[in-house]
């Protein structure tokens, strides 16, 4: 984070992993919302699904799948968005050597946690809707890319069957609600770079 006179703000990089994943969001939920119109317009002809619908979406990249790529990719960035601020929230209030020397190995999560409380006396509400949302999102990265066998040939069921744009949107209101909270914790923090992430991430997606 760097200092300047309206308070402290994130580095350039949690900007980039959060507009990015905002961007993923973005084309999830276009897909599903493509898809569920073109459901409802074969229903209200009153027809049954056929071969020909189904190779509309596919070559229209609207399935299931299509959706689930984007979902992923918030997922995942979304994470990273909010381990690199929290850590970066620390080299800015601490050092990075204190840092790297002390606190690295502890599990992000706890990061949210333990910073907090070290650097402004404050601390979240493990019963609290931000802290829950950090829960959720941490646990369903790992699941993500810490994937692991449980047997030769047999993979770990995954904790969902398909990835989805709700889901991605669970991961972004993640990122609003511990920005949020880390500013209540400690008022010198910034939010103002959540909507210009979100600004920009809108802007990358119109054509031209």
């Amino acid at each position: 984070m760097t200092r300047d006179a309206d308070g402290i703000a994130p580095i350039q990089e949690v900007m980039t992993f959060y507009r990015v994943a905002y961007g993923n969001y973005l084309t999830a939920e276009r897909i599903e919302q493509e898809r569920e119109a073109y459901r409802r317009a074969v229903e209200e002809r009153g027809r049954r699904w056929t071969d020909a619908d189904l190779d509309h979406l596919m070559l229209n990249h609207l399935t299931v799948a299509d959706e689930e790529r984007p979902a992923i990719v918030c997922v995942v960035f979304c994470a990273a968005a909010l381990e690199a601020l929290i850590n970066d929230y620390a080299i800015c209030a601490l050092s990075k050597g204190y840092l790297q020397n002390y606190l690295d190995r502890l599990q992000p999560l706890a990061k949210w946690l333990v910073f907090p409380r070290l650097i402004a006396r404050r601390q979240m509400d493990t019963d609290g809707q931000a802290f829950q949302g950090l829960a959720e999102l941490f646990r369903l990265r790992n699941d993500l890319v810490h994937f692991k066998r449980m047997n030769e040939g047999q993979a770990q069921r995954r904790t969902h069957d398909r990835l989805t744009h709700a889901q991605a949107g669970k991961a972004v209101g993640a990122v609003r609600g511990a920005a949020a909270e880390l500013k209540r914790l400690d008022k010198r923090v910034r939010t103002d770079w959540v909507a210009e992430s979100e600004a920009a991430a809108r802007r990358e997606m119109i054509p031209g």
